[in-house]
């Protein structure tokens, strides 16, 4: 099933707004059907999520908008806080390695979406900030 992560995860990027709405609420389903193996996928494609999160603002109406960004941040929050239990239990999720910058560039967006008009994207990228501060780095 984490095999689909990234399907729906390159439709978010989207310029159908009802492909990358739905395919946004696919992502976050599947987190909650199966978090083990859809965050390891979602958490090696960092880089999308970043690309994703930039471009769905000037892509979109603002409900669009409002509605993808909420979702991936739930989807990064959700990834982000498996792969710390994870780590944790000493039992790590199948993922390729999770790049520093990947990390990095995910932060400042989410740093930036904190400040966000929305109440309901603002609250996502504060729960976001606080789950990518518990992702083990490596060294």
């Amino acid at each position: 099933m984490g095999r689909h992560a990234g399907i729906f995860l390159e439709l978010c990027g989207s310029r159908e707004p009802q492909i990358a709405e739905a395919a946004s609420e696919c992502l976050v389903l599947l987190l909650k059907a199966s978090p083990q193996s859809a965050s390891g996928p979602l958490l090696s494609n960092l880089g999308r999520v970043v690309s994703v999160l930039e471009t769905c603002a000037p892509s979109h109406t603002p409900s669009i908008s409002v509605q993808l960004q909420r979702h991936l941040l739930y989807a990064i929050s959700a990834s982000c806080k498996e792969q710390s239990d994870a780590h944790m239990n000493k039992k790590p999720l199948p993922t390729s390695s999770i790049s520093n910058s990947d990390l990095v560039s995910l932060e400042n967006i989410v740093v930036r979406l904190r400040k966000s008009s929305s109440t309901q994207v603002a609250d996502a990228a504060v729960n976001a900030a606080y789950e990518l501060q518990r992702v083990p780095r490596s060294s």
